[in-house]
């Protein structure tokens, strides 16, 4: 089941109409081109996570997850700085004509916090391929809710890959970037339970497996705290037309056309200009928006994004 939008109240501008229309508005961001092609099922497959998932349970008191010793959240956090170590942390993953950032998202923050909770002695690119071929609970035309990534990886572990053409890992990303395409949509590749020529691993062998998924609704400080202690989280909220043209500053909607659901990872948050905003990383690789990252307003459930927040 995926959710898309078909209909509008009002007709859509041409690329240079919206920028000069939102940067016209004087607000918080700005408004350009973009590298990157946005095709509606690009933006849009993946499930409808609404009452799928009640992201309300508490970590479990081992210690693990205990954000009850952190008592002051402070006004900026980036955990590119706090664990300047993971790398992953830095890369932003590229899609590709691929309706995958329900999953591409969610191993991001898998391998982010691998690296995290190991000291940084461990930085493994958890593999988006491995997801999306022998997840066997969603593909590039049919989406599925980061919920489900979270318990593959628990139940049945995923293996290393790196990006399109990278060669990294057991099985890197074989889907290219949007930019170097026309928008061809197309299922995500069989799946293949081995390891590419040369790696030195069996596929079995290189497998993570997690231990634990909960998540926080509508708690901010609670987020923060977990990202403070633990790292990035996954994110699912409204991507309406105007996102697609970010380039800078923070985000809030200015128009009224939807476009669908998207699946980001936030990685800290911070005020500017007198707004609140999380940073996130998004997956249309680095020459969308700033450098693949952008803020949005922070505090009043900007596009939903505070409602299903999911978290290892």
């Amino acid at each position: 089941m995926c959710k898309w939008y078909n209909q509008s109240p009002t007709p859509k501008r041409n690329d240079d109409q919206m920028i000069e229309y939102i940067n016209s508005l004087n607000t918080t961001w700005k408004a350009d081109k973009n590298v990157a092609n946005f095709a509606p099922m690009y933006l849009n497959s993946i499930l409808d996570s609404n009452g799928q998932y009640e992201a309300n349970t508490r970590p479990p008191s081992d210690g693990t997850h205990d954000t009850d010793l952190i008592d002051e959240i402070p006004d900026q956090f980036d955990s590119r700085d706090r664990w300047p170590e993971c790398q992953s942390i830095k890369q932003i993953r590229d899609q590709g004509h691929c309706g995958s950032c329900w999953a591409i998202a969610t191993v991001a923050a898998i391998s982010d916090r691998i690296c995290i909770a190991s000291g940084g002695k461990q930085q493994p690119e958890i593999s988006l391929e491995d997801l999306l071929t022998c997840g066997h609970i969603g593909g590039c035309i049919i989406g599925n809710s980061p919920i489900r990534v979270w318990f593959h990886y628990i139940i049945n572990g995923l293996v290393t890959g790196g990006d399109y053409d990278s060669h990294r890992g057991c099985k890197p990303y074989t889907i290219p970037p949007s930019d170097h395409t026309p928008v061809v949509y197309k299922p995500a590749p069989w799946c293949e339970p081995t390891c590419i020529d040369g790696y030195n691993k069996t596929y079995a062998a290189d497998k993570y497996y997690g231990s634990v998924v909960y998540g926080y609704r509508n708690n901010n400080r609670d987020v923060q705290r977990d990202i403070m202690t633990n790292g990035p989280v996954v994110a699912i909220f409204d991507w309406w037309e105007d996102l697609e043209y970010y380039k800078s500053g923070v985000y809030h909607r200015v128009t009224d056309r939807p476009i669908g659901q998207h699946v980001i990872k936030i990685i800290g948050w911070g005020r500017e200009s007198g707004v609140d905003y999380w940073l996130v990383a998004n997956s249309f690789g680095p020459k969308w928006g700033d450098h693949g990252f952008f803020k949005i307003r922070r505090g009043i459930n900007e596009c939903s994004i505070e409602q299903n927040i999911i978290i290892p």
